[in-house]
């Protein structure tokens, strides 16, 4: 009855499965950063699309509306790169008092049932 260093080849083979192990160890630790590294890649993508479409919004309700009248719009669609779903929100507030020359244009998108948000506000001047 001895350990297995007295047996021959008895080292070799614990040396052999220390080193099993270490290499499932790494493996693992691999695939963990690999999907951390593709999570926050889709994130930063719908992040680029959200945002792209709220400067987009923005620039055709400076265009295209008229600052005398509120207007409220909500629209919902998957994105093409990504392939979340997207929630939009626009609105047009002509302002009162004092600023009563200006309208308030406000865009919000969400995504990910509302825990991401971007949101893009702007006064315009009213005509």
């Amino acid at each position: 009855m001895g350990s297995d260093i007295r047996r021959p080849g008895g080292r070799l083979l614990n040396e052999f499965l220390v080193s099993l192990g270490l290499f499932f160890l790494m493996l693992t630790a691999g695939l963990v950063i690999l999907g951390s590294a593709s999570e926050s890649s889709s994130q930063a993508t719908a992040t680029g699309e959200a945002t792209s479409l709220a400067r987009e919004t923005m620039e055709v309700m400076i265009a295209t509306a008229s600052p005398n009248r509120p207007t409220l719009r909500q629209e919902s669609f998957v994105g093409p790169e990504s392939g979340v779903t997207f929630n939009r929100v626009s609105r047009l507030t002509p302002l009162s008092g004092d600023k009563a020359r200006l309208a308030m244009l406000s865009v919000v998108v969400d995504w990910e049932g509302g825990k991401r948000k971007v949101r893009l506000e702007r006064y315009v001047s009213r005509i």
